[in-house]
C-alpha cells in the first residue's frame, strides 16, 4: 500500500490529466461496444480494430507510466493510439453521419440532425476529441515531479 501511495506522490499533474484521458477512453470503448454491436441500424458498423486499438491504448498508458524510463511517453502513446483508433473509427462509420446530415437545408434541419443521432455515436466522437486534448496536455506538462526539479535545474543554468 505504501508503494502505491508513494507511486502516485511522485506524479505531477501532467499524469492526472492523462490519467483522466485514459479513463474517459476506457469508458468510450464500453459505451462504443455496446451502441455498436447492439445495434439494428443498418449503417453502425462494429469494428473490432477500433476496439482493439483503444483498450491498446489504455494498456500501454497504464503500463509506461508505471516504469520511470517510460513514463514520458505514455501520454504520448495514449495520443497515437487514440487518433488510429478515431481513424478507424471513421472509417467504419462515415456512412452513419453521413445518412444523418444528408437531407439538411437549412440551420433548424442542422440541429434536428443531433436529434436524431444515436447517444453512443455522438459520446464516441466527443470522447476521442476529449482525450487527444487531454493526452496533448499530459504530452507537454511534466510527468514527474522530479522531472519538474530537473527542468528548474536546467533552466537555471541556461539563463545563468
Amino acid at each position: 500500500m505504501e508503494k502505491i501511495k508513494d507511486f502516485f506522490k511522485s506524479k505531477s499533474a501532467g499524469f492526472f490529466v492523462s490519467l483522466a484521458g485514459a479513463a474517459l477512453l476506457f469508458v468510450a470503448v464500453i459505451i462504443y461496444s455496446v451502441t455498436f454491436s447492439l445495434s439494428e441500424h443498418i449503417n453502425l458498423n462494429f469494428e473490432v480494430s477500433v476496439l482493439l486499438v483503444s483498450l491498446l491504448g489504455v494498456a500501454a498508458f497504464g503500463v509506461m507510466s508505471a516504469f520511470k524510463v517510460t513514463e514520458r511517453y505514455a501520454a504520448a502513446a495514449l495520443f497515437l493510439c487514440t487518433l488510429t483508433a478515431f481513424m478507424l473509427f471513421n472509417q467504419s462509420s462515415y456512412v452513419y453521419l453521413s445518412a444523418v446530415f444528408f437531407e439538411v437545408t437549412s440551420v433548424e434541419q442542422f440541429f434536428k440532425a443531433f436529434e436524431i443521432m444515436e447517444f453512443g455515436y455522438a459520446f464516441t466522437v466527443v470522447a476521442y476529441l476529449a482525450v487527444w486534448v487531454l493526452s496533448s496536455v499530459g504530452i507537454f506538462m511534466c510527468v514527474n515531479k522530479s522531472d519538474k526539479k530537473w527542468k528548474e535545474k536546467t533552466d537555471e543554468k541556461v539563463t545563468a
